[in-house]
């Protein structure tokens, strides 16, 4: 494992975004870049390290969309992301760390 498998030194501004829309809805299993793009207003290229980056740290996983069904609505396969549970605890633990009081995350998801 690298030196940042055990999560991060440091957390830059978009990841923090990309963290607050995987945070809304934590037992999604259907993110992907795009979609996380949109949603933040950042770059694809830019979504796509941080999801690289997360991923490493075990926050999320991935798995590639199946190839028929990308083909059957003509488009390329999506990669999708879902939170780990490690990874939801320890965004969760990060961003009130970061913002304590300011959001108010359900403790259930």
């Amino acid at each position: 494992m690298g030196s940042e498998a055990a999560g991060p030194r440091r957390v830059t501004v978009p990841t923090l975004q990309i963290l607050a829309v995987l945070l809304a809805d934590p037992l999604r299993t259907d993110w992907f870049g795009l979609e996380v793009s949109r949603q933040t207003g950042l770059g694809s290229g830019t979504v796509t390290q941080v999801m690289y980056r997360l991923e490493e740290w075990g926050w999320v996983a991935s798995q590639w969309e199946d190839r028929d069904v990308a083909t059957s609505q003509g488009r390329p396969r999506r990669r999708f992301y879902r939170m780990t549970g490690e990874g939801n605890q320890q965004a969760r633990a990060l961003v009130r760390k970061r913002f304590p009081g300011l959001l108010r995350l359900n403790p259930e998801a």
